[in-house]
């Protein structure tokens, strides 16, 4: 966010770019990927200050001046909703923060810090789009917003199961997209997490709301939304919030085949429909955006030649049964 450029790596990436172009190839260019300078981290917190938002629009804008010239398409920060619920709620992902009895790690507070460090990105990515839509570089550039999303289908057909499917689609979908189309997030987040969800200020819904031009899809897995039986608690964190329970099995049968990604934080199945399904909510709910699959596959073991772990053909087959499931209704 200061001080000196790295030529270094500005002739790194500017290298890259020409290879890339030489094939023929167009780079969708993402600014942060689950990184920031551990300098920011050390002085204030990284997405936990709202000081980051200013940093990252400067970072971002020597960006767009040093390479909009070649790049068209930019992602400003990769899957805000995971970083902050894995990074900041249960610790399992960077920078490893939470708290008693969500997570063991040396710091942290579940209850409130997810909500925080989504809504400085929230206001970086707008800020960052701003000084994009100004730059006289990188003209005619389009610019996204990725989440890791997973599918979510109600358990059974009750109305409680139903209510918890939607919660669960407001609690990730709607947590990122909401005020970007609409100004703030849904309400149903609103109701629940009171005033542990920062409010944004007149000007920021300005800037945040219409801060895209396509928005990015990271799927890889579709889970099953149960009602929760749980009681109130005074310990409460972003989980514990959206009050859902996410499985992957009913009536001792799981929702699609296991796939090699099985930890103590996620499992993933392979569920063909859940792309389509997840693809058409979004369309519906925010009036048909540009929307970009930027992220999706299936987890295979490790240590398997590359000609065992796709088997059949599936990297040729891929996109082609993507493209049935997702425009030709083949579910």
């Amino acid at each position: 966010g200061r001080g000196a450029v790295n030529e270094r790596a500005v002739d790194h990436y500017r290298k890259l770019l020409a290879t890339l172009a030489a094939f023929g190839i167009e780079p969708y260019v993402t600014l942060s990927h689950f990184d920031i300078p551990q300098a920011l981290h050390d002085e204030y917190g990284g997405w936990l200050d709202r000081r980051i938002v200013d940093d990252f629009a400067n970072y971002a804008e020597v960006c767009f001046n040093l390479f909009g010239d070649i790049v068209k398409h930019w992602i400003t920060i990769n899957e805000p909703n995971l970083q902050s619920s894995m990074g900041y709620d249960l610790g399992k992902m960077p920078p490893g923060r939470c708290s008693h009895p969500f997570g063991n790690c040396s710091h942290g507070n579940s209850t409130t810090e997810p909500y925080i460090a989504a809504h400085h990105q929230l206001l970086s990515h707008a800020a960052a789009v701003a000084k994009l839509r100004k730059n006289k570089v990188a003209q005619n550039s389009s610019v996204g917003f990725p989440i890791n999303q997973f599918w979510y289908e109600p358990f059974s057909n009750s109305s409680e199961d139903l209510k918890a499917q939607s919660r669960a689609l407001d609690f990730t979908v709607g947590w990122i997209f909401d005020p970007i189309f609409f100004g703030d997030y849904p309400s149903s987040m609103r109701d629940t997490v009171g005033d542990r969800l920062p409010k944004f200020r007149e000007e920021e819904v300005e800037m945040v709301k219409g801060s895209v031009d396509f928005v990015g899809l990271n799927h890889y897995s579709t889970l099953y939304a149960a009602a929760t039986n749980s009681t109130a608690s005074t310990l409460t964190d972003y989980f514990a919030d959206m009050s859902v329970n996410l499985t992957g099995v009913r009536d001792g049968v799981l929702i699609g085949p296991k796939t090699a990604f099985d930890t103590d934080a996620m499992t993933l199945y392979i569920v063909p429909k859940g792309i389509k399904l997840l693809v058409e909510y979004v369309k519906k709910r925010y009036n048909n955006p540009q929307i970009f699959i930027l992220e999706n596959g299936v987890a295979t073991e490790g240590n398997q030649t590359f000609k065992r772990s796709v088997g059949r053909h599936r990297e040729t087959q891929l996109p082609q049964r993507l493209s049935r499931r997702i425009i030709g209704g083949d579910r």
